[in-house]
C-alpha cells in the first residue's frame, strides 16, 4: 500500500472507532487501539494529527471525541454515498 492510502486507512479506522464509541466521555487511545486493530504508535500518531487538524478534540485528559461539524460532514457524506450507490 502507498503511504497515502495507509494514512487514509488509519485515519478512517480511528475516526470510526471514535464515532462508534458509546461513551459520553469520549474514547481513550487504548480503546481506539482495541476497537480499530491498529498499533498504539499508529493510533497515537493519527489522533495527534486529527487533533491538530481540528477534526477531533480532547474532551477530557486522554479522552477524544469528534467535533460536531466534522461528525455532521461524515454522516452527510455517508448518506450521500449510500444514496448514490443504492442500486
Amino acid at each position: 500500500k502507498s503511504l497515502t492510502k495507509l494514512s487514509s486507512s488509519l485515519r478512517h479506522k480511528v475516526i470510526n472507532a471514535i464515532d462508534s464509541s458509546e461513551s459520553m466521555d469520549g474514547i481513550s487511545i487504548s480503546e481506539t487501539v482495541k476497537s480499530s486493530g491498529i498499533s498504539l504508535k499508529e493510533a497515537d500518531a493519527v489522533i495527534s494529527e486529527l487533533v491538530k487538524e481540528g477534526e477531533i478534540y480532547e474532551h477530557k485528559p486522554g479522552r477524544y471525541k469528534l467535533l460536531q461539524w466534522y461528525y455532521f460532514k461524515v454522516v452527510t457524506d455517508r448518506k450521500a454515498y449510500k444514496a448514490v450507490n443504492a442500486n
